[in-house]
C-alpha cells in the first residue's frame, strides 16, 4: 500500500479540492487538530455519492469528504473538515498492488457467523462501520477468541468480527457489523515489512519510554487501551500532528502525554492513560510512508585467457567456464588456455562487473586440436594481388608472396 499524511487549514468554502497527496486514495481518514471535540471522518472507494462515514457513533453525513480524486481528494463544508481557520491532519492509503489493503461495503442479514468475502487476501487487521450512529469496531492480529476493539471508550466485546479468513473475515450477529438490511463499509490490510505493523504492550508507567520493534520510524501510529477500554478511546498521530499532541479518534479534543513522538523504530509513549498506565496491555498499528523494500544485490566475473602458438605446431586448446550466480550475489570466473610451443605470449586482464541475476549454475569444457602448417618469411615481404601491393610480415592467405 501507499501511504501518505498532510495537514491544511480550513477556510469555510464548499467544493475545495485539496491535493498533493502524490496518488489517488483507496481511503482518505481526516481528523480536525487541536481542541475542537470533532470525530474523524473517513471515506472510501465504495462510498458513493456526498457520503462520509464517522469513526465515532455518528450515522454516515453529507458534506464532509464529497469526493477521492487523482491526486487528493473534495471537501464540503462541514466542521470536522473545513472549518475557517481550523487545522485539519489527513491519513491518505492506496491499494498498489501488494494486495495488503482492501476497502469495501456490504448489507447486513442478522446471520451468525457470516463470512465477508472478496477481501483478495487474508487480513490481520479489520475495521467496520455501521453506516448508522453506530462506533467503529476493529480486530487486531493479536486478539483472541471472539474479541473486538471499538476506536471509542466502549467495552471489548464478542459477535462482532470474529474472525480473519482466507480471502475475508467473518461476522457475528451484533449490529454494529451485521444488523439486517444496513450498510457497512470496511477497511481490511495485511502486515507488511516496512509498510504496515501490529503489535501489544504492557504499560509501565514511565514517563518518555519508547516502543521499539516497530521494523521502521512510523508515519502514523494508533495506539488503544485493551484492559480499561470501557472508558478509554484510542489515540493516533501522524508525521504532520502537533508535536505533543495525539488525537482523539472518537471526537474528543487532543491530548498531551500519550503518544510523544515517532522515532527511528517505533515511537515513544508518555504516561496517559491512552498509552501507558502500569500494567495496562496496550495494542499498537503502525504505517509506514514508505510504500515498498528495497533490495541490493552485487554479482562479481573473473575471466583469464592465456594462449601461445608457434610457425609450425599441433594445437591444442582446451576451454572452461564456470558460472554461479544467485538472486543477491554471484561470482562467474572464465578460464580458457590455447598451447602449442609458442613464441608468444599474451595474456587477457580480470574484469568485474554488477549485475541481478537468477539463480543458475553451468559448466562447459571443450578440447579441440589441430595442425597446421605456416610459411613465415624472414624478412619483410611484398604481397600483391589484384594488382595492389601489401608490405607484410606474416602469413597471408589467397596471395602472390614475393622477397624484395
Amino acid at each position: 500500500m501507499k501511504v501518505a499524511t498532510g495537514t491544511y487549514t480550513g477556510n469555510g468554502v464548499d467544493d475545495r479540492n485539496i491535493s498533493g497527496v502524490g496518488f489517488q486514495p483507496d481511503l482518505i481518514i481526516v481528523k480536525r487538530q487541536g481542541s475542537g471535540a470533532s470525530a474523524a471522518v473517513f471515506r472510501h472507494t465504495s462510498h458513493t455519492g456526498d457520503d462520509t462515514s464517522s469513526l465515532a457513533g455518528n450515522a454516515n453525513v453529507a458534506n464532509m469528504i464529497q469526493a477521492i480524486q487523482a491526486d487528493g481528494f473534495q471537501v464540503g463544508t462541514g466542521d470536522a473538515v473545513n472549518e475557517n481557520l481550523i487545522v485539519y491532519n489527513w491519513m491518505a492509503f492506496q491499494a498498489d498492488g501488494n494486495t495488503d489493503i482492501a476497502v469495501g461495503t456490504y448489507t447486513g442479514n442478522g446471520v451468525d457467523d457470516r463470512s465477508i468475502t472478496g477481501v483478495g487476501f487474508q487480513p490481520d487487521f479489520v475495521l467496520v462501520k455501521n453506516a448508522g450512529a453506530v462506533v467503529a469496531v476493529f480486530r487486531h492480529k493479536d486478539l483472541t477468541g471472539d474479541t473486538n476493539l471499538h476506536i471509542g471508550g466502549t467495552a471489548s466485546a464478542a459477535d462482532l468480527i470474529q474472525a480473519f479468513e482466507t480471502d475475508g473475515f467473518q461476522v457475528g450477529t451484533d449490529t454494529k457489523v451485521n444488523a439486517n438490511t444496513i450498510v457497512y463499509y470496511w477497511i481490511a490490510m495485511r502486515a507488511r515489512t516496512l509498510v504496515f505493523q501490529q503489535g501489544t504492550y504492557t504499560g509501565n508507567g514511565v514517563d518518555d519510554r519508547s516502543i521499539t520493534g516497530v521494523g521502521f520510524q512510523p508515519e502514523i501510529v494508533w495506539v488503544k487501551n485493551d484492559t480499561n477500554a470501557a472508558t478509554i478511546e484510542l489515540v493516533a498521530v501522524t508525521n504532520n500532528t502537533t508535536v505533543g499532541d495525539s488525537h482523539i479518534l472518537a471526537g474528543a479534543a487532543d491530548i498531551i502525554n500519550a503518544i510523544q513522538a515517532l522515532q527511528s523504530d517505533g515511537f515513544q509513549v508518555g504516561t496517559a492513560s491512552q498509552v501507558n498506565t502500569n500494567t495496562d496491555t496496550y495494542r499498537w498499528m503502525a504505517w509506514n510512508k514508505t510504500a515498498d523494500q528495497t533490495t541490493t544485490s552485487t554479482s562479481t566475473s573473473t575471466s583469464t585467457s592465456t594462449s601461445t602458438s608457434t610457425s609450425t605446431s599441433t594445437s591444442s586448446s582446451t576451454s572452461t567456464t564456470t558460472s554461479t550466480s544467485t538472486s543477491t550475489t554471484s561470482t562467474s570466473t572464465s578460464t580458457s588456455t590455447s598451447t602449442s610451443s609458442s613464441t608468444s605470449t599474451s595474456t587477457s586482464t580480470t574484469s568485474t562487473s554488477t549485475s541481478t541475476t537468477s539463480t543458475s549454475s553451468s559448466t562447459t569444457t571443450s578440447t579441440s586440436s589441430s595442425t597446421s602448417t605456416t610459411t613465415t618469411f624472414p624478412y619483410p615481404i611484398k604481397v600483391q594481388r589484384a594488382g595492389i601491393p601489401i608490405n607484410m610480415g606474416i602469413r597471408v592467405d589467397e596471395a602472390i608472396y614475393l622477397p624484395y
